[in-house]
């Protein structure tokens, strides 16, 4: 059988007010103890679960609670460790104050319907009547050494009182059933007469006794359900068709609904469970959660309409998305859930998707996702807009920049150049930089020729730049020798070394603008080259152009004949 929590009555201590509670006439509102901040304490919330709001102060342990028949007054066990003046079975107003201390001790109390008394466990076994003034406390069930009777309760005309009471069966098991008697307490009788364990009576308005008994079975496993009774016991039946825990009933206070806590939303727990709180119609119709974070909710009691307005939006969840950059846009997968039912089944399952829409080349550390709106089934709709973000979305590549060497560059053989180029990303970040020499490092200008100087780049999530790709040409700087009598030049590099050679030939390409084929300069012993013009070409002025082996860039030089 599964457990059901037990209640030590001085073990609550409770954090800081955010402020006092605002409660208006005629407005639904339910007290429970709860472990919400890791200890037990007592709390005021809306009948839909919004405005949950701590009574006491911080330091404060306290008991099951329960309301005056106005909905003014609460009365509760109470121990302020800081003053004993206003410690014991204590009256306060709704906003806590005003507290006044009508008795030493003692809990699980019921107000009278005329508002006059009040019924509680003044001691382990003991149920103790005492006036709401505090006059007149009177012990009306004494339970000697062995008895135990717990959890009173009036009846809607004042005139009895049902309670707890542990009976020994002839099967020799001692198992707790639910007993009435009169207001001063003669006839005390069993009325659930089950061999189950029956629990916390709570006599509603309409006259019923609503109570939880572990009289279910699943799974070989007893779990508690709420039943109502008539008062006399006869019509015995649970409430609500679904097979899952309920424990602690409370009625509403026109006797439409009923309070309740339960672990049904802790599947395979068996001991030291979470019971939240949870509301439903007297016929066990629309459960609604009203606490999510409590861990162990104990007691309810419940003032005003059974009539609960859902004021509250479906509740979403998504899951997926990137806490980083991403170089792709982000989705995400949403489920959606409401007690009352959702307008459109499919935002539960199979559930929605947000993504991200940044467009390709662009880069984006505040991406939102796209919205979708959620309603429930309420008169009139709850409804939400879903929308995700921010992600950091990187949809574009570095963007290299080479200033040296520029495209269709010419330098000399030999010539010191430097490289420069930069990699920069304003998203992820540059994850790489590569050129064949890094930025600042001297270009290949050791051989003629046509190079080609390529800069590659990716940043931190992949996205890889074009190639970055410049040409540049390197030559021979050429010397005139002599410019008479014929042309003598040399090649040199940056450096005016003396770089011609056999090896290297000199094409002549023109001569004053007319096309030349088949002409060469002759290579000298002396490392230099000689061309002398033809006859026809008479003597003064000329130029011509020519080219040196592997040289890609024509030279031009003007000599006088």
């Amino acid at each position: 059988m599964r457990r059901i929590p037990l209640m030590v009555l001085a073990a609550f201590a409770l954090a800081a007010m955010s402020g006092q509670i605002a409660f208006a006439a005629g407005h639904s509102k339910i007290a429970f103890l709860g472990y919400i901040d890791g200890y037990p304490r007592l709390f005021l919330v809306d009948a839909d679960g919004s405005n949950r709001t701590p009574f006491d102060p911080p330091g404060v342990q306290a008991g099951p609670a329960t309301w005056s028949p106005d909905g003014t007054k609460i009365v509760y066990g109470r121990n302020d460790p800081n003053d004993s003046a206003h410690s014991g079975m204590v009256i306060a107003a709704v906003d806590g104050s005003g507290i006044v201390r009508i008795g030493p001790g003692g809990g699980n109390p019921s107000w009278s319907p005329d508002g006059l008394r009040i019924v509680f466990n003044c001691g382990s076994r003991d149920i103790c009547v005492v006036g709401a003034d505090g006059n007149g406390l009177t012990t009306v069930l004494d339970g000697g050494v062995a008895d135990l009777n717990v959890y009173p309760s009036w009846s809607p005309d004042g005139t009895q009182i049902t309670y707890a009471h542990n009976v020994s069966f002839s099967s020799g098991l001692v198992l707790r059933q639910i007993y009435v008697m009169n207001a001063d307490g003669s006839s005390p009788h069993n009325v659930s007469n089950s061999e189950s364990w029956d629990d916390y009576p709570r006599w509603g308005p309409d006259g019923r006794i609503a109570f939880m008994t572990a009289r279910e079975v699943v799974n070989g496993v007893g779990i508690y359900k709420v039943f109502v009774m008539d008062g006399d016991g006869s019509n015995q039946h649970a409430i609500a068709s679904e097979r899952m825990s309920e424990y602690y009933p409370a009625w509403s206070s026109d006797g439409s609904g009923i309070a309740f806590t339960s672990d049904r939303d802790a599947p395979g727990c068996d001991i030291d469970c979470k019971y939240e709180l949870y509301t439903m119609t007297a016929t066990g119709q629309n459960v609604t959660r009203l606490t999510f974070d409590a861990n162990l909710v104990l007691f309810p009691a419940w003032h005003g309409d059974g009539e609960v307005v859902d004021t509250r939006p479906p509740t979403v969840q998504c899951s997926g998305g990137s806490t980083g950059w991403a170089n792709a846009n982000v989705t995400v997968a949403c489920t959606a859930s409401d007690p009352s039912g959702l307008a459109n089944p499919a935002d539960a399952a199979p559930g929605f998707q947000l993504s991200t829409s940044v467009p390709a080349g662009v880069e984006d550390s505040g991406a939102m996702t796209d919205s979708h709106q959620v309603c429930d089934l309420a008169t009139p709709p709850n409804c939400t807009t879903v929308q995700r973000g921010p992600f950091m979305v990187d949809r574009k590549a570095p963007t290299i920049s080479v200033t040296t060497p520029a495209n269709n560059a010419a330098f000399v053989l030999a010539q010191p150049v430097n490289a420069s180029y930069t990699c920069l990303d304003g998203g992820s970040g540059t994850a790489s930089c590569t050129g064949p020499v890094s930025s600042g490092s001297p270009i290949d200008t050791a051989s003629v020729g046509t190079k080609t100087f390529i800069v590659n780049a990716s940043d931190q999530v992949g996205n890889q730049s074009p190639q970055a790709s410049r040409s540049y040409t390197v030559s021979y700087a050429v010397t005139v020798v002599q410019a008479g009598g014929g042309l003598t030049v040399r090649l040199e590099d940056f450096n005016g070394v003396n770089r011609s050679s056999a090896s290297i030939v000199l094409t002549l390409q023109s001569i004053d603008g007319s096309s030349v084929t088949g002409q060469t300069f002759s290579f000298k012993n002396n490392n230099v080259y000689k061309y002398t013009p033809p006859h026809r070409f008479g003597r003064g002025p000329h130029t011509v152009v020519f080219v040196a082996t592997g040289d890609p860039v024509p030279h031009t030089v003007s000599f006088t004949n």
